[in-house]
């Protein structure tokens, strides 16, 4: 009976052991945890101050992003959005197709280019202002000049038919039987005098009507010179440079390529390294791309001045081209560059077109409308007008397209003068004749 009873009391003390034990193992493992929970504790909170603060600076500078761009600090985000999408429609038909390309900066240099699209045949224009004005002038130094002698021819006139009537009444006095022949003589006199004085009066009406419509010419061209002149004047400038010379074989090497949108059998006119506005400098020789690399290209000399040869340095320029740029361009009316008689026409399209420019309308030799002119275009090429003897059509679409240049502002330019421009040589290799 002791023996169990011992028993038992070792057995309950082993018990109370374990007990005691598993309680302080789980004392120990509640306080480390605790420990782990507060130092976890101290972390996030030392994280959430990190991200407070980062916060904080990102609202900052969302703030200052939204003032920069000109909108209220608490402007919301689909309102800059909306206002974004609308801006970007401003680029028009040339609108960038990868959205990277789509921002704020893009679009002043959009703008810029667009301006310079206007800019090539500024001169001319002026220059044709100032003839128009000098036209007008003569007309008017013409007109007043024929007023006065057309003043003294009636002074004159009526001196010397009062004169005769002087005489006329002393005859009448002296020769009455004569009277009723005199007054008929000088009713005659009169009438005819009446009818010098109506042509008169009719040349007189003619000059006025030539000069109000010297003065309607006029002030068309003021307001579309106002409506193409941009706050700074732009002068043509080149495409690009020569950067070596072949003269053995002929041959020029440019530094314009592929990545400039150039293309072969593009022509250019060549004009010396220090000129500064090549639309009024002098040709010094035409050369035709024939090979097209990345950053460079190779050209044939068509026509040169041995006595002013291609230099390193010199310009290149042709008015059909631009770097990077797709130019647009309407043609109209029968153009013969070679004197054969036959529309040249499809010949200058072609060449248009091989350059990496647009044809967007043109009226052909025969008088069939293509497309049309929009605001895009840079000229309207016009060849011979239809006479009086061509076909009613071919001289209603002629004046139709001249109409809608002048609508849109669209320049026009004569053929002969384009194809000089653009370094085009309807020949072999020949020598510019020295000026």
């Amino acid at each position: 009976m002791a023996y169990r009873e011992g028993q038992a009391i070792r057995v309950a003390l082993v018990v109370f052991s374990m007990v005691v034990v598993m309680l302080i193992g789980g004392c120990i493992y509640f306080s480390n945890s605790a420990r782990a929970l507060q130092t976890q504790r101290a972390t996030l909170e030392q994280e959430n101050r990190r991200l407070s603060k980062k916060a904080r600076s990102f609202s900052s500078e969302n703030q200052k992003l939204k003032t920069f761009l000109g909108y209220r600090a608490d402007a919301k985000l689909k309102t800059i959005r909306a206002n974004f999408n609308r801006h970007m429609l401003l680029f028009g038909e040339e609108v960038p197709t990868v959205p990277e390309e789509l921002n704020y900066p893009k679009l002043p240099k959009y703008y810029q280019v667009k301006l310079r699209e206007i800019k090539y045949d500024l001169k001319d224009q002026q220059a044709q202002h100032n003839d128009i004005l000098a036209v007008k002038n003569a007309a008017i130094k013409a007109g007043e000049g024929k007023l006065v002698r057309l003043t003294n021819d009636r002074d004159n006139i009526i001196a010397v038919i009062k004169d005769e009537i002087d005489l006329n009444t002393a005859q009448v006095a002296e020769h009455g039987v004569f009277i009723e022949g005199i007054v008929a003589d000088v009713d005659q006199e009169r009438r005819r005098n009446n009818e010098k004085m109506r042509l008169v009066r009719g040349q007189l009406a003619t000059a006025e009507e030539n000069l109000d419509r010297a003065g309607r010419i006029n002030e068309v061209l003021h307001q579309k010179v106002r409506r193409l002149s941009p706050k700074n004047i732009f002068i043509a400038k080149a495409d690009g440079k020569v950067i070596s010379i072949s003269s053995e074989l002929g041959r020029v090497t440019l530094d314009m390529g592929s990545q400039d949108g150039l293309r072969r059998q593009t022509t250019f006119n060549v004009y010396d390294a220090d000129i500064s506005n090549v639309a009024t400098a002098k040709v010094k020789a035409r050369i035709e791309v024939t090979r097209v690399d990345a950053a460079s290209a190779e050209a044939r000399i068509l026509q040169e001045n041995y006595l002013d040869p291609i230099l390193t340095g010199d310009q290149v320029y042709t008015v059909a081209w631009q770097p990077g740029q797709k130019l647009r361009f309407a043609l109209a009316g029968k153009m013969d560059f070679d004197g054969d008689g036959l529309c040249d026409q499809k010949r200058l399209r072609d060449m248009i077109e091989k350059s990496g420019s647009i044809v967007e309308g043109y009226v052909d030799g025969d008088g069939n409308t293509h497309g049309s002119v929009t605001q895009m275009a840079a000229f309207l090429v016009t060849g011979q007008r239809p006479t009086e003897k061509s076909k009613k059509d071919a001289r209603a679409t002629f004046t139709q397209f001249s109409k809608m240049a002048t609508d849109n502002a669209v320049d026009q330019m004569p053929a002969e003068r384009f194809i000089q421009r653009m370094g085009w040589s309807m020949g072999q290799r020949a020598v510019i004749a020295s000026h």
